[in-house]
């Protein structure tokens, strides 16, 4: 059994999930028995219809990446697959003075500030929860605030502030339940792609150390990272200087130490979701 672990090169838009899902397809299509894993994601309400319709359809909050997940593999209960799904909401514009719009363009940098819905599922117990994150209602546009307002009766969620969810979210405990998520799916597979977040090398505390390969992507490319255990090094002493910055991709692959073995793969245009990225699909066959 081989676990992959896919992250993206920048911080929005590297084409994480494309490569995920087109991969997948290709080695399931060769014969590989393949699952896919999601432990965090994160979406913006207002850019989520696909994933928005999903949760109004099966009560359970999930996003678009996931929604693709459905539609193209096929999974059948993404929350086991995809156990913390956080949904922000587009800030509230209140004025056009300059303060408003700092205040309103900050806040789509600093997330916290419109993370608005919440799920856990415990891949343990199979128990999930929603939340509702009540100190952020006052800081969000009251167009998305009432898609806000419609799921929380929908998928019942419990009110919660942000500072404990968040601690509870990052806690080892949630860190320790994702991992066992993973040993779960990959009882039943050949080949573990997990999917990170944003441009974040480790979704949570420990997956490194029980990688077997690390492919990065952006737009046009793969980067293949083989050693895993320099990556970890580097990204272990990054964090020391930086704290979750130092898990940026982009900071590890500038050490010369990770570029220098890197292997960097073309992706072909790919004109929807699960077309299958075939360059990387037969580098990875080659090496598994």
């Amino acid at each position: 059994m081989a676990r992959l672990l896919v992250c993206g090169l920048l911080e929005f838009d590297s084409g994480k999930t494309w490569a995920t899902v087109g991969l997948a397809r290709y080695l399931i299509e060769r014969g590989y028995n393949v699952e896919v894993y999601k432990p965090v994601a994160g979406h913006n309400l207002w850019y989520s219809s696909k994933g928005v319709r999903y949760t109004r359809k099966l009560g359970v909050l999930v996003g678009d990446d996931v929604a693709t997940y459905i539609e193209v593999l096929g999974v059948s209960e993404p929350h086991r697959v995809n156990p913390i799904d956080l949904a922000l909401a587009i800030p509230r514009l209140r004025g056009l003075d300059s303060r408003s719009m700092s205040e309103y363009r900050l806040a789509f940098q600093s997330q916290d500030k419109i993370l608005t819905l919440a799920r856990f599922t415990d891949p343990i117990t199979g128990n999930t929860t929603h939340f509702l994150v009540v100190d952020n209602l006052d800081r969000i546009a009251p167009s998305t605030r009432k898609l806000v307002e419609e799921l929380t009766l929908k998928l019942k969620t419990q009110k919660t502030e942000l500072k404990p969810l968040l601690a509870f979210l990052s806690s080892k405990h949630v860190a320790e339940v994702l991992e066992f998520g993973a040993t779960l799916l990959e009882k039943q597979a050949d080949v573990l792609i997990i999917e990170s977040f944003n441009n974040v090398l480790e979704p949570y505390g420990g997956l490194l150390a029980k990688t077997d390969l690390i492919i990065v992507v952006t737009p046009g490319y793969a980067i293949i990272l083989h050693d895993v255990e320099t990556v970890k090094e580097i990204a272990m002493r990054l964090s020391q200087l930086l704290g979750v910055e130092g898990l940026r991709t982009n900071l590890v692959l500038e050490k010369p130490e990770v570029a220098s073995t890197a292997k960097l793969i073309e992706i072909e245009y790919l004109g929807k979701p699960g077309e299958q990225v075939k360059k990387l699909g037969r580098y990875i066959e080659e090496v598994l």
